[in-house]
């Protein structure tokens, strides 16, 4: 279980985002409310969520130096909420979202061999920054308990009071 702050809900496609703000340090992220919400949830209460997600742009690496060692520049653990807020630059219309770009690393394996192309082939749960999220994703190599993994996340889950 996540723990978070709550800030409010908006709608967007389908339903229901809570905004909220990550325990600890106060880091905004969007998450699509899931059935089970506790939709009466007020601006500061403290509040939960079984934190799930699809990946994206999947980047699988055997450990943090290798990470580093592929150019990119995001620590292990770290996490950037691109939902939450509009690039400077773009002059094209910004809808909030609950997409994260996160390092994180892998703490259990999950396969489907019988996974079709279109489906995810992995649930792998990752402890990223402030949060552990269970995460499906369709990744055509290996995965181990261990690995580092670099992507976008759309997070959705039930957001319950604390």
């Amino acid at each position: 279980m996540n723990e978070f702050v709550f800030r409010h809900f908006s709608e967007c496609e389908d339903g229901q985002m809570a905004r909220l703000e990550t325990a600890k340090s106060g880091i905004p992220v969007n998450v699509f409310a899931e059935d089970g919400t506790d939709f009466d949830l007020q601006n500061g209460e403290s509040c939960c969520v079984d934190l799930y997600g699809i990946g994206s742009q999947m980047e699988v690496y055997p450990t943090e130096k290798a990470l580093h060692a592929s150019g990119r520049k995001m620590a292990v653990p770290s996490m950037i909420p691109m939902g939450t807020f509009h690039p400077r630059e773009s002059e094209e219309p910004f809808e909030e979202s609950p997409h994260i770009l996160f390092v994180g690393t892998v703490l259990e394996v999950d396969t489907d061999p019988e996974a079709n192309e279109n489906q995810p082939n992995y649930c792998v749960t990752v402890e990223t920054l402030e949060m552990t999220i269970q995460l499906y994703l369709r990744y055509e190599n290996l995965i181990e308990v261990g690995n580092i993994l670099h992507g976008v996340a759309w997070l959705f889950g039930p957001v319950t009071r604390a």
